[in-house]
C-alpha cells in the first residue's frame, strides 16, 4: 500500500533521526520527550500494517506459515531419501499444488492453517468452528475437493509422461484443533500435521520396483514451481 521502497525510506530516515538526536544535548524533558518520539515511531511501523493489511491478503499469510510448517515436517521425510517439492505449478487450472511428495507412494498435499478454529468430521466433510466460544452449529464446511481434483490431474500427467499409472494419494494437512487421528473421507487423508510424516511412514508401497520410485521421484523434482 505505501510501495516496495517504503521500507527503505522509512529506516534510513529513523536511522538519521536517530543519529542526529544522539549529537544533541538534550535536557529533562526533552530527552524524555525525544525517546517517546522514536518509541512511538517503531511501534507504529510494527502496527500499521497489520491495522492497514487487507483481510485477503492476512488471509494468504496465514496459509503461508501453515505450508511452512508442513514444509518443515517433510524435512524429515527427505532426509529419509523421499523427494519433496513445494509450490508446484497446476497446469490443470489457475492453482498451485502446496506440496507433491514421492517415496513408496505418490502423495499431493494440501495445507490448511486452522490454528484459531476447531476441526470435526461432519459427514464427509469438515466442519471448522472458531475457537472462541463458537457454537458448534456455526462456522463452515471444507470438504477437500480441490486436493482431490489435483491428485487426480498429477496422476494423469504423470502417466502421460513416464508411460505407467501411478495413484498419487490427496492428503489434507491440518494445522489446528484436530482429535483423533488420521481420518479417510471419501477417498481423502485428513492428518494433523504434527502427525503427517510418522502417518506416511507407515503407509503401504505402491512404487515396488526400485527403477519406476527413482524415476517417480526424478519427475516430481522436475515439476515446475508456481512462484
Amino acid at each position: 500500500m505505501f510501495g516496495r521502497r517504503f521500507s527503505l525510506y522509512f529506516w534510513a530516515t529513523f536511522a538519521v533521526l536517530l543519529f542526529g538526536a544522539a549529537k544533541l544535548d538534550l535536557r529533562p524533558p526533552w530527552g524524555v520527550y525525544v525517546g517517546m518520539f522514536f518509541g512511538c515511531a517503531l511501534t507504529a511501523w510494527l502496527l500499521i500494517p497489520e491495522a492497514l493489511m487487507p483481510w485477503w491478503i492476512s488471509s494468504w499469510r496465514t496459509g503461508a506459515w501453515g505450508e511452512e510448517n508442513t514444509a518443515r515436517e517433510l524435512r524429515r521425510l527427505e532426509r529419509a531419501g523421499w523427494t519433496v517439492k513445494h509450490d508446484v505449478k497446476g497446469g490443470d487450472g489457475p492453482w498451485n499444488r502446496d506440496h507433491v511428495v514421492a517415496g513408496p507412494a505418490l502423495y499431493v498435499l494440501d495445507t490448511k492453517n486452522l490454528s484459531d478454529s476447531r476441526v470435526t468430521v461432519e459427514g464427509d466433510a469438515l466442519r471448522v468452528t472458531r475457537l472462541e466460544g463458537a457454537d458448534e452449529d456455526d462456522g463452515y464446511l471444507l470438504d477437500g475437493s480441490g486436493v482431490k481434483k489435483q491428485a487426480y490431474w498429477v496422476s494423469r500427467q504423470l502417466e502421460a509422461d513416464l508411460g505407467f499409472p501411478v495413484k498419487a494419494y490427496p492428503v489434507l494437512v491440518v494445522w489446528g484443533s484436530f482429535t483423533g487421528g488420521p481420518t479417510w473421507l471419501g477417498g481423502l487423508a485428513v492428518v494433523h500435521g504434527r502427525e503427517l510424516v510418522d502417518w506416511l511412514h507407515g503407509r503401504g508401497t505402491d512404487l515396488v520396483r526400485d527403477d519406476k520410485r527413482q524415476a517417480v521421484g526424478d519427475w516430481v523434482r522436475s515439476l515446475p514451481s508456481a512462484s
